[in-house]
């Protein structure tokens, strides 16, 4: 009896799952896109076209490897996304070498980076701030570096980003986390050829800098 209620809870969650799957919501944000356009909201349909972007890079993506191209498009999405929503407050460049644009790496790696600059060092500052993205070559390694103006780490938090313990930022969301990922994901990809470094001043701001190998394979 309680194999069979287990069975049937089961059928019923898969059931809630698959009533809004990514197809129905990717087609759903892809016709909101058509009917602002159709009305003149460009902005709106500027704002869906990304995040469908955005959505179906992270979900779908099952290749080992992107280019930077594809990783500096993601960005350049959420980016926007960010943009929107804060309006006059936040404030982005990006600035990458066209040569470093094919090179190969893990999906998914420089988005994590980039919100984690705005969720835990702008977004606190009431007058908002600016996020720069630059990439270039140097030598036979890719270096990306993400700067921003924003509250800056604090020394503590600073100096325990890559160990293994969790810490929570005041809003509950855990802080350095997203970088630790990001570095963990690089080196099981390239080993100890990469690097992630991270410097940051209380009320200054904070940058990542984000080194690996140049590859176009």
């Amino acid at each position: 009896q309680q194999q069979l209620e287990q069975a049937l809870k089961d059928a019923e969650l898969k059931a809630l799952q698959s009533q809004v799957n990514p197809h129905f919501l990717f087609n759903t944000l892809n016709a909101i896109s058509r009917l602002a356009m159709f009305e003149g909201a460009s902005t709106t349909e500027k704002l869906v076209g990304a995040l469908a972007r955005l959505m179906r890079y992270s979900l779908y993506q099952v290749k080992d490897t992107v280019t930077l191209a594809e990783e500096i498009a993601a960005v350049r999405d959420y980016l926007f996304i960010q943009e929107t929503r804060f309006w006059e407050r936040i404030q982005s460049e990006v600035s990458v070498e066209e040569d470093i644009l094919e090179a190969k790496m893990p999906c998914m790696i420089l988005q994590p980076l980039v919100e984690n600059a705005i969720i835990h060092g702008l977004e606190p500052q009431e007058k908002g701030g600016s996020i720069v993205i630059r990439g270039r070559r140097v030598k036979e390694q890719v270096s990306i570096e993400i700067i921003d103006d924003g509250v800056g780490i604090p020394p503590e938090i600073q100096k325990s980003i890559f160990d293994l313990q969790v810490r929570r930022s005041g809003k509950g969301q855990v802080s350095g986390l997203g970088i630790v990922n990001v570095y963990r994901r690089m080196q099981h990809y390239f080993g100890s050829s990469c690097a992630l470094d991270v410097t940051s001043k209380p009320g200054k701001g904070t940058c990542v800098h984000l080194t690996f190998p140049y590859s176009r394979e």
